[in-house]
């Protein structure tokens, strides 16, 4: 079956915060988890933090100014001299100064983070793979910047037949073959659930540390009968006599001054039934490709 090198972790990269782009890290680098790739012009915000925090200044004049009406309109109305409708008034006006300093402090944070966010961060480490925008564009809240993908954390994608989930389990090991090296990976999960037109299911490999690269495809082997215990020959091992598939057996090493030996045959199985009771029970030896000459000490 073909399948898919996938990448755990693959983003693109957006912004938070509208401006222009002052600068964009180059596609093709890697980039580890906290690293600033792109920053958004910030000065716009650094005006509306200022204006805020002077903002603030003066409602905490302002409630010291509402704070020592009160306590004055406090004695008065002690004393007769003040009605208590009006100190009611400065209360209320203090209250409201007060609940203008906690909106002005939070609009305060929302700019600070606004600013936080003009640096562009990468999520995850990884590579910068695509660059999607250049220094000097506008870029509004929430446009791609660029596509990052983590190279580290990868699985193999594989869309199965639903006859490999009887026989697939989560912790066996699979083969895994590209064109470069061949390799036994580990199942992750097998899909109950399959595709309503393909009828096929997913199955997840654990690919993670392995030589395998984002984007390759490979071909894996998966088991489609139960596992069962047999007597492997290689294909170019097998000689066709009277219409029967047999063996060479070499029973002793044959000197170089020795013409020739005899060897023993042994006789396959015919298809569908056990392959026990001919063949030995422990490795042997065969002579492979028999259409070759072969010299002593060949292999």
């Amino acid at each position: 079956l073909q399948g898919n090198v996938i990448s755990l972790n693959d983003a693109n990269i957006a912004s938070q915060v509208e401006g222009q782009l002052t600068w964009v890290a180059m596609p093709s680098i890697q980039v580890r988890e906290g690293d600033v790739v792109a920053k958004v012009d910030d000065s716009l915000l650094q005006l509306q933090l200022t204006q805020q925090k002077e903002q603030l200044e003066k409602l905490k004049a302002d409630l010291k100014y509402r704070q020592s009406e009160v306590k004055r309109f406090e004695k008065l109305a002690i004393k007769d001299n003040a009605s208590k409708a009006r100190l009611q008034q400065e209360l209320a006006q203090e209250e409201m100064v007060k609940q203008d300093i906690v909106q002005t402090k939070a609009a305060i944070k929302l700019v600070e983070r606004d600013v936080d966010l003009s640096l562009v961060k990468a999520p995850f480490s990884g590579y910068l793979v695509e660059r999607k925008v250049d220094i000097g564009e506008y870029v509004s809240v929430g446009q791609q910047l660029m596509r990052l993908v983590d190279n580290q954390g990868i699985e193999v994608s594989i869309a199965a037949p639903l006859t490999v989930m009887a026989y697939t389990k989560v912790g066996e090991n699979v083969k895994v073959k590209n064109s470069r090296t061949e390799s036994a990976l580990t199942v992750r999960s097998v899909s109950p659930i399959s595709d309503r037109v393909s009828r096929m299911i997913e199955v997840r490999l654990t690919a993670t540390g392995s030589a395998l690269l984002v984007g390759e495809s490979v071909t894996v082997e998966l088991p489609t009968a139960m596992k069962q215990e047999v007597a492997a020959i290689p294909r170019d091992a097998i000689v066709l006599k009277g219409g029967q598939p047999f063996v060479f057996k070499v029973e002793t090493l044959i000197p170089p001054t020795m013409a020739a030996a005899i060897p023993r045959y042994i006789s396959l199985p015919a298809p569908g039934k056990s392959s026990r009771g001919n063949m030995p029970n422990k490795l042997v030896s065969v002579l492979i490709k028999i259409g070759r000459n072969l010299s002593f000490n060949a292999s």
